[in-house]
């Protein structure tokens, strides 16, 4: 048989493209692709294999006798020292020592990215961390994050949005403000190095109370003093700098997918079957694209919040990030995760692994609390809930008992899933209180809930 003459064009003309496309890429970037780095090790950027990276330590073994206690004190004293694990969860890294909040942690760089991230080509002062604060109770988790990002040696401005009727800084109206969140501001301004901007709140009157000013997260896209912002919400725990998302392809919005949701079953729903998360934006700001934002919030339905918002906007166009390691949700650790149809998992995706909390924490940048009807970290957790909110512990050796304990002593029970689920909420009161001087508080009247589903409690 013949060969066709314009097949063997089209042929040979992509193979001169893509030698021509390598040349000059090795050109500019040496011999580290780019691409490649930002894949980690070549499983996407969730590979967890990222840098530069400060594993949290190790979380503790838990007495289930104590579970209580251990989620109200701590999950043990900070200057306990944990054993180490012995096998590298990464084979490409290397490690050296570094302090967080006193005690020895690991530091665990990718060399490639490392590189890439180190070039003095990258003008840094171009891209920038957004937060945004409504009310002076919400400043210290904005703070937090800035200090994980500050402490993680993110390269990147920080950038944090206030009301502006809290006046300049240092003015009449700013020290009339609570002066522990005065207080925590000038540490986050000196110490962290982050630029206070007053800004006028995004409002929408009617709104329940937590989310009437919700809206004003869509300014990150009106700072165009920068090239590229992130931002992300400060109800979380940062465990590794994301500066590698600023030098994604070109896009107007890049987002993970909200895994926990499911697909759309409407048939019709193709590219939107899946919908987007508002938990972290990767944004290039415009002032066309955040009018038309500003548009889409007057004319949005009573349900309809940021993450609606940004669906209708960008759904067909916005670049999907893997939500794995960009974007877990806390609830994760009491999900027993088993392959469900043909081997499926909702957040691991193909299950060609096995569920492993260590490793799962070990990989990830960002951890979202998400755990209904436990409160938010910031607040004492529900006591009387509490035995029936913690993860599970599993047997060992599987067996067909069905036992799936909370609280069992059994040596031959795995509890990683509550041990990791019991530091993560320790960590945040440790930080909360060794940063911004503040213990938990008691959690609001509990109001009634637009969503019946836990998992719109995100």
């Amino acid at each position: 048989m013949s060969r066709r003459p314009g097949i063997t064009f089209l042929a040979v003309a992509l193979v001169l493209i893509v030698l021509l496309n390598g040349a000059w890429f090795y050109s500019s970037h040496g011999d580290q692709s780019l691409g490649s780095a930002l894949s980690g090790s070549g499983s996407g950027l969730g590979s967890g294999s990222d840098g530069p990276v400060v594993q949290p330590e190790k979380p503790p073994q838990v007495d289930p006798e104590e579970d209580k206690a251990l989620f109200d004190h701590g999950a043990k004293d900070s200057g306990e020292q944990q054993e180490k694990e012995s096998e590298q969860p990464f084979a490409t890294t290397t490690t050296a020592a570094a302090t967080v909040h006193g005690q020895e942690a690991t530091t665990t760089t990718t060399p490639g990215l490392d590189d890439v991230l180190s070039s003095d080509k990258i003008d840094w002062s171009r891209f920038a961390y957004v937060q945004y604060v409504t009310a002076t109770e919400h400043v210290c988790n904005s703070v937090m994050v800035f200090e994980s990002l500050h402490r993680l040696g993110s390269k990147a401005d920080r950038v944090l949005l206030y009301p502006r009727e809290w006046g300049p800084v240092d003015g009449p109206s700013w020290k009339a403000l609570d002066s522990k969140a005065t207080a925590i501001l000038a540490k986050a301004k000196d110490k962290y190095h982050v630029k206070l901007r007053p800004v006028d709140l995004i409002k929408q009157k009617g709104q329940e109370p937590t989310w009437e000013a919700g809206f004003t997260k869509l300014l990150a896209f009106n700072q165009t003093d920068y090239s590229r912002t992130i931002m992300f919400d400060n109800d979380a725990t940062v465990l590794k700098h994301m500066d590698h998302l600023f030098l994604l392809p070109p896009a107007p919005l890049a987002l993970p997918r909200a895994y926990w949701l499911g697909p759309d079953p409407l048939p019709e729903k193709t590219i939107n079957k899946y919908k987007l998360s508002a938990q972290l934006l990767v944004i290039t700001p415009d002032p066309v694209v955040f009018a038309a934002l500003l548009d889409a919030v007057h004319n949005k339905g009573m349900y309809d919040y940021d993450m609606e918002i940004l669906n209708w906007v960008f759904g067909p166009v916005a670049l999907v990030l893997p939500h794995r390691a960009l974007n877990l949700l806390s609830g994760e650790f009491r999900r027993e995760h088993k392959p469900g149809y043909k081997g499926y998992d909702r957040y691991l995706g193909i299950m060609a692994e096995s569920w492993n909390a260590k490793k799962v924490l070990d990989e990830a940048y960002y951890v979202h609390f998400s755990d209904w009807p436990n409160p938010k970290p910031w607040y004492h957790p529900n006591k009387e809930k509490l035995p029936d909110i913690l993860p599970k512990c599993y047997p060992k050796v599987p067996t067909t008992s069905g036992h799936d304990s909370r609280h069992s002593d059994d040596k031959n029970m795995d509890c990683s899933d509550k041990e990791t689920w019991l530091w993560l909420y320790s960590d945040f009161k440790d930080r909360r209180k060794n940063i911004c001087g503040l213990d938990l508080m008691d959690p609001p009247p509990i109001r009634r809930r637009l969503y019946s589903e836990p998992q719109w409690d995100v």
